[in-house]
């Protein structure tokens, strides 16, 4: 993760925003671009765009300055999956890496233990990250617009299918809400 935000920081860093997806997802852009105007990025404004949005979860961990400590666990909230974050908040995630051992428990350390300490306000929008294959029936706005537009560990059913991102993608697409 450290390598994607190097990247960012260094090749586009006049880029406002940041979006982080694994390898094993899909993403309905036309849906993501409606709700970063109507929702998102308004949330990142008000916290000074020290935020990542994404699906929270939260796990026993430790950590300190200097190494994991796993006789002293806690809970940990983090992003899991693909987030959507200000180049702000990526810029600080690497100035206060510096700071600790790493991890290799990258969605913890990362989007957790460094946000955290970084003082980024992670924000849970699962009703717009979605984890596997979560295509039953969406959760829906007042004017019946799915909230969500990003589906991370699609691999579960659709990557050992030939052509199942493409439908993972045309599932995600085609959700439609109940009237």
């Amino acid at each position: 993760m450290n390598s994607v935000f190097q990247f960012q920081q260094y090749y586009c860093p006049k880029v406002e925003y940041f979006m982080r997806a694994d390898e094993d997802s899909v993403l309905d852009v036309s849906r993501f671009r409606y709700w970063l105007d109507e929702e998102i990025n308004t949330i990142g404004k008000i916290l000074n765009d020290m935020a990542i949005f994404g699906y929270v979860i939260r796990k026993n961990f430790a950590f300190s300055k200097n190494k994991v400590d796993r006789s002293d666990l806690r809970k940990w909230e983090y992003i899991h999956g693909s987030s959507y974050m200000s180049s702000t908040a990526v810029k600080a995630i690497l100035e206060e890496a510096k700071n600790h051992f790493y991890s290799n428990f990258n969605d913890i350390f990362y989007t957790g233990f460094i946000a955290e300490a970084a003082g980024i306000t992670i924000i849970d929008t699962k009703k717009h990250f979605g984890i596997a294959n979560l295509l039953t029936v969406p959760e829906c706005d007042k004017s019946g617009r799915p909230f969500l537009f990003c589906i991370s560990n699609v691999n579960d059913e659709s990557e050992a299918k030939l052509g199942g991102f493409d439908k993972a993608f045309e599932d995600l697409k085609s959700l439609k809400c109940p009237k």
